[in-house]
């Protein structure tokens, strides 16, 4: 139920506001183990995607995020801010961060055959560019870091290309 909410929200966020956009982006790591990710026992592939909507206002974003990835076993939701660095007729560079909920399903010692759901608080900074191809559609590519107390490590560091549709025009 909270995963149909937080999807609903996702999508209908953008309607409200005067600019808005839509990135859907998957992280190549996990898609194509291009390397080792030492914060994991089990070196897991997969498809890691994320769905983000934002509104944008001069030089600001606000976001939702859904993410999903079923070879890690886990699911997440955020919300963050961005703040742009620049704004072109081709090109966009932001800063931001963000907080989320991350949901991981685990095996416990004490239910040995039992999976059981385990809920963990994350934030994460990043950079984000958008490579506008025609007016309205755009590669995005972000590179982040994320701190999450479900891993070995301190934190990890994550890269993702995608696709980001202007709902509306940015104004500002």
């Amino acid at each position: 139920m909270l995963r149909k909410a937080a999807l609903n929200i996702l999508l209908l966020l953008p309607l409200f506001c005067s600019a808005q956009y839509v990135d859907l982006s998957g992280d190549l790591n996990n898609g194509f183990g291009l390397r080792e990710n030492p914060g994991n026992q089990l070196n897991y592939r997969g498809a890691d995607i994320d769905l983000e909507a934002g509104a944008v206002m001069w030089n600001y974003s606000a976001f939702l995020f859904y993410g999903r990835f079923d070879g890690g076993n886990y699911h997440n939701y955020g919300f963050g801010t961005d703040y742009y660095l620049a704004k072109g007729d081709w090109y966009d560079i932001a800063v931001g961060g963000g907080l989320s909920m991350i949901l991981r399903k685990e095996l416990v010692d004490w239910e040995p055959d039992q999976h059981h759901l385990f809920g963990f608080m994350g934030w994460m900074t990043r950079v984000t560019g958008v490579f506008w191809v025609y007016p309205k559609i755009g590669v995005s590519g972000r590179i982040g870091y994320q701190r999450r107390p479900d891993i070995d490590l301190h934190g990890i560091m994550e890269g993702s290309i995608g696709i980001r549709v202007k709902l509306k025009e940015y104004k500002g």
